[in-house]
């Protein structure tokens, strides 16, 4: 099993989490930390979508904007791709 971490940086925010990894198949997506460094999230979600997707989403608040964010790490051909 393995660990990764998928990295993320925005426009006032920056967010990692973890996965766990055995046989090219995510088993886990835990230890999210999301940081808005202007502004702040007025939601944050985590979730395992399939065996080879686990996607945070999170809406970050920028004075009077509200933008739609998310990370999302991908499982394909042995490698990770994150979006």
């Amino acid at each position: 099993m393995k660990l990764i971490q998928p990295l993320k940086k925005g426009s006032g925010w920056n967010l990692s989490y973890k996965i766990n990894v055995n046989n090219n198949k995510i088993t886990s997506a835990y230890g999210l930390n999301a940081v808005a460094t202007a502004g702040s999230f007025t939601s944050s979600s985590l979730n395992k979508i399939s065996n080879t997707t686990a996607q945070w989403k999170g809406v970050h608040k920028r004075g009077l904007l509200s933008n739609n964010v998310s990370c999302t790490a991908t499982i394909s051909g042995g490698s990770l791709q994150v979006t």
